[in-house]
């Protein structure tokens, strides 16, 4: 019977707000792409790999924490990481040259994995992790709302992507701050110690190695929509202020969508919410790329934000549920970081095939992680307080 430790409320919104600051770079990132291609010129192979360092930094040094976090002063690596995010970004602001930027995003990577991967342990041994991660998702979609509307309209046109960067920085020292707050509670430091010494049951833990590998499965798909939203929808013919401002409201009213799990968490099934949500999810990128109306456009946009909000928070937290000795949920940011690395360099390559190919990679990627949750769904699952 696993023990869940972290339950103080102001500490589970210190690291919902930490993951949500240290994901803005990828939250953000069609309009980031945006930013690049109309300033720089870059080609959709190199847009593509604007995502790649970090990411894989981020795969790396999930990794490797995995191993180590409960052993080590957590707030002093949190600081550390936040000082590499910042220094990454001021670099990647003012270098002119591709690999540099690509060098810089990756030292950035660095610092962002080590907040998101921290922050995710702690919400992982939350009594109830629905809540927590429904929390991430929320701050996630308040920031990427601003970031949506403030870097097309205002920072990108007048500060072109040094500008945007810059942003990215700020954000990091906002992260920082929420870091030297007293957090409250032995237990959150000392996260799935408990765990340390019992034996591993193989057996036991294939349903959430299973329910990870549906994560990865599904952010294939998810995540490289998500890196050329904005092209797909500057591609149809809309003007950078109208998918500004679809976004932006897109992702303020979709924020209601992180209410689902914070509110339901697991009163019902999670794994029947997530095939639900999911299946939502396919009609949406449908609609997204076949039908050519702007405000058909908004209305899907909002659902994608929405589905995306909720879907997260419950995959996660069935990811959690499922984790019995403590050891898969810390490796949440390794697979998601790695998927999303994964996505974003395929979907650059793939989007070049035109919009029906790169809609039927992309979805046939949800609909194969669906079948995942559903195998899952059949087992009946352990009661883990």
């Amino acid at each position: 019977m696993i023990r869940r430790d972290v339950n103080q409320l102001t500490t589970i919104l210190t690291f919902a707000g930490i993951i949500a600051l240290s994901a803005l770079f990828f939250n953000i990132s069609p309009v980031i792409v945006g930013a690049a291609a109309d300033n720089r010129g870059f080609s959709n192979q190199q847009l593509g790999m604007l995502m790649v360092p970090g990411m894989s930094a981020k795969v790396l040094i999930s990794l490797l924490l995995s191993f180590w976090v409960r052993r080590i002063n957590r707030k002093l690596l949190l600081l550390f990481g936040g000082a590499c995010a910042f220094f990454g970004y001021i670099f990647a602001a003012f270098t002119t040259s591709f690999a540099i930027l690509l060098i810089a995003l990756g030292i950035a990577g660095i610092g962002t994995g080590i907040l998101y991967c921290i922050s995710m342990a702690c919400l992982g041994a939350a009594k109830n992790p629905d809540r927590g991660f429904g929390f991430s998702q929320l701050f996630q979609s308040i920031l990427m709302m601003i970031g949506l509307y403030v870097v097309p309209i205002w920072i990108s046109p007048i500060w072109g992507l040094t500008g945007v960067f810059m942003l990215l920085a700020m954000a990091v020292v906002l992260a920082v701050a929420l870091i030297t707050f007293p957090l409250t509670g032995k237990q959150s430091i000392d996260i799935g110690a408990q765990h340390n010494n019992q034996a591993i049951d193989v057996k036991q833990l294939s349903p959430a190695i299973m329910a990870m590998a549906a994560l990865f499965i599904f952010n294939l798909g998810l995540n490289g929509f998500w890196v050329f939203y904005e092209r797909i929808a500057t591609n149809t013919g809309y003007t950078t202020e109208s998918i500004a401002i679809t976004l932006s409201t897109a992702v303020g009213i979709g924020t209601l969508g992180a209410f689902l799990p914070i509110l339901v968490y697991n009163r019902i099934n999670r794994n029947s919410m997530i095939i639900a949500i999911g299946l939502i999810f396919i009609l949406v990128m449908v609609g997204l790329i076949t039908i050519f109306n702007e405000s058909v456009f908004w209305v899907l946009s909002v659902l994608f934000q929405a589905c995306w909000s909720a879907i997260l928070a419950y995959m996660f937290a069935s990811i959690a549920a499922e984790d019995r000795y403590g050891k898969i949920v810390i490796l949440i940011p390794a697979i998601y970081s790695l998927s999303s690395l994964i996505a974003s360099a395929v979907a650059g390559y793939v989007y070049n095939y035109g919009h029906i190919v790169f809609l039927t990679y992309t979805t046939s990627m949800v609909f194969v992680s669906i079948m995942f949750w559903a195998v899952l769904r059949k087992r009946p699952s352990e009661n883990i307080l």
